[in-house]
């Protein structure tokens, strides 16, 4: 904190400036919002007051504004009409992936949240448009090379394990016949 005394802000019409508890000086590392970049408040003064109009409380208004963002798909009341579960879900809010922003035809800032994106991807209409792209499938790993444990050292592959377990149910059957015949 400075003891210039003197805000960036500060005439001698207005006395809103609370110099009294000094200045502070916005420095690189400050979070400018980007409302305010016009500014030019780097290396300025400014007093609380307006070092908190203008930095933290503005901050605070963009995070809340964003919170308050709606779905921006065009049929999103009908998606959550569709909802296969029947209750209300959060709807949390994604980035409109490029693979299908050419369908939306909307800006690129726009967000849709994750129940419209999965409505998108199994509606027929968007499936048969020119421009739709599939989503990428995640290649599913098979591990074929897995070793079952049975007793403390004895190890038997996947196909050694099922032929000794078919083994076990059938000596399992044997003796309980001959149970009964007893």
């Amino acid at each position: 904190m400075s003891k210039t005394n003197k805000c960036l802000f500060q005439n001698e019409s207005t006395s809103i400036c609370d110099i009294i508890n000094g200045t502070v000086l916005v420095t690189e590392k400050v979070k400018i919002p980007e409302t305010n970049l016009d500014m030019n408040l780097v290396g300025k003064e400014l007093c609380r007051h307006h070092y908190n109009k203008l930095i933290v409380n503005e901050k605070h208004r963009l995070e809340s504004a964003a919170k308050k963002q709606q779905c921006a798909h065009p049929k999103h009341n009908e998606n959550i009409k569709n909802n296969k579960k029947g209750r209300p879900r959060k709807n949390i809010l994604v980035k409109i992936p490029q693979r299908l922003q050419p369908i939306l035809d909307l800006p690129s800032d726009s967000r849709v949240c994750n129940p419209c994106l999965i409505a998108m991807d199994h509606d027929k209409e968007n499936q048969q448009s020119f421009n739709y792209q599939p989503p990428k499938q995640k290649a599913s790993i098979v591990n074929i090379d897995h070793f079952y444990v049975f007793r403390n050292d004895l190890l038997y592959s996947t196909n050694e394990f099922k032929k000794l377990e078919t083994a076990f149910h059938e000596v399992c059957e044997e003796l309980d016949q001959v149970k009964l015949s007893m």
